[in-house]
């Protein structure tokens, strides 16, 4: 049986279970919904939104978006339930956006979603309702965050150089709608991300830490794996332990401390944390240069405006990203691939078996290239042998094969 513990803070329950096979997390992921009950609704045509991370267009192994393995024990149990009206849906970065990048398309949410007779939205297209920021400026968030009879987060463990760490309460940031609101939530970054945990709240948060991404995140750290996935109803409770967990102190992460100043935390939330073993120490960001900081000022987002036609340019970004100015180099470039198995050059270690999503075995004659097959290249990335391997263009991921390929190998 699976290990888990379930920690106490006066903010409420957060559960830790570890899953290192996929039968685990399945298990784990049931007895999640099941501790629930009470937040499922009663009706199987309520409109259930699934809220994953789903940043930018680096595969989940690589430890940016939400893993497809949770989303599909997500969806699982709620079908099983007889639920039918579910949507996944969120915001990718206002990078991405800029360059319409089909996120949800790139990381076959879309193929994954079909197959449950689930449906997808991008938020950033999505109606939206006013808000106002702590700061003062307006945003939109998407009606749907709010009008879903249940609301489920899948927010991913990421370090994060501007706001520390990614988790339940930065997954709200997928809520806003476009590229103003995203914009405007980085004029006072702390301090809105308290505004958004006031003011969108999913019933339930299953967090993401099957691979986690430590160091220079949430666009280019290393991925680390953790087998592990986390639960609980209150976004800041979530991160308070999960902070805890990979070795920060509450006053390290920005948000968290305000939430202690704001009175959102309170020093029995903190005592809680004596009784939790860190057992996931994960390596921190590095510190911005000092170009980088003034460069992250609000009052030069005009200036750079103005200049994203130069900056913008492959050779550009290559140079920003070598001066550590910029994390994340876009490529508009699609992938057009096939995935050949090459029963020659495999080793039978299994990988690709246990890591598949949808639970095909990709050694079979034909499962790469059947209908099952959602083409999401875990299989690719894990097998130690590279008996599975692309054929076609590979256009985006070119360089996340090159930058990541041979980590994900070694996890």
């Amino acid at each position: 049986m699976m290990g888990s513990h379930t920690y106490t803070l006066e903010k409420g329950e957060v559960s830790v279970f570890r899953t290192p096979t996929r039968r685990e997390l399945w298990e784990a992921v049931d007895r999640m919904l099941a501790a629930h009950s009470t937040l499922l609704p009663d009706s199987r045509e309520a409109l259930i939104l699934i809220k994953p991370n789903l940043n930018s267009d680096l595969n989940s192994l690589m430890g940016n978006s939400t893993d497809l393995r949770l989303m599909a024990a997500v969806l699982t149990s709620l079908v099983e339930r007889g639920y039918s009206n579910i949507v996944i849906a969120d915001g990718c970065n206002v990078g991405v956006l800029r360059r319409g990048i089909d996120v949800i398309g790139r990381l076959r949410i879309d193929r994954l979603a079909a197959r449950f007779g689930a449906r997808t939205l991008d938020l950033n297209r999505a109606p939206g309702r006013q808000i106002t920021f702590a700061d003062g400026h307006p945003a939109l968030i998407a009606e749907i965050c709010s009008d879903a009879d249940l609301c489920i987060s899948l927010p991913k463990i990421k370090m994060h150089s501007d706001a520390d760490m990614s988790c339940a309460v930065k997954n709200m940031v997928g809520c806003l709608v476009g590229r103003a609101s995203k914009k405007a939530l980085h004029r006072d970054l702390t301090g809105n991300l308290v505004r958004l945990y006031e003011l969108v709240k999913p019933h339930l948060h299953i967090v993401d830490g099957l691979v986690a991404m430590e160091g220079n995140g949430p666009g280019d750290g290393t991925p680390k794996r953790l087998d592990a996935i986390l639960a609980g109803t209150d976004a800041l409770a979530v991160d308070l332990v999960v902070s805890h967990l990979v070795g920060y102190e509450p006053q390290q992460v920005r948000f968290l401390a305000r939430s202690l100043e704001k009175g959102y935390l309170g020093s029995g939330d903190v005592e809680a944390l004596a009784d939790i073993p860190r057992g996931w120490l994960l390596e921190k960001p590095p510190p911005k240069t000092r170009l980088a900081e003034v460069l992250s000022h609000p009052v030069f987002n005009r200036p750079k405006d103005l200049l994203r036609p130069i900056h913008s340019t492959r050779i550009a970004m290559n140079l920003l990203y070598k001066a550590g100015l910029i994390q994340d180099i876009y490529d508009e470039r699609d992938a057009s691939v096939t995935l050949r198995f090459d029963a020659g050059r495999c080793e039978g270690s299994g990988r690709c078996r246990e890591i598949c999503p949808v639970g095909l075995d990709p050694t079979c004659e034909g499962a790469l290239s059947g209908v099952e097959c959602i083409g999401c290249l875990y299989c690719y990335f894990v097998c130690p042998s590279e008996a599975i391997h692309l054929e076609g263009e590979l256009g985006f991921l070119e360089r996340q094969i090159d930058r990541y390929g041979a980590m994900i190998r070694s996890l």
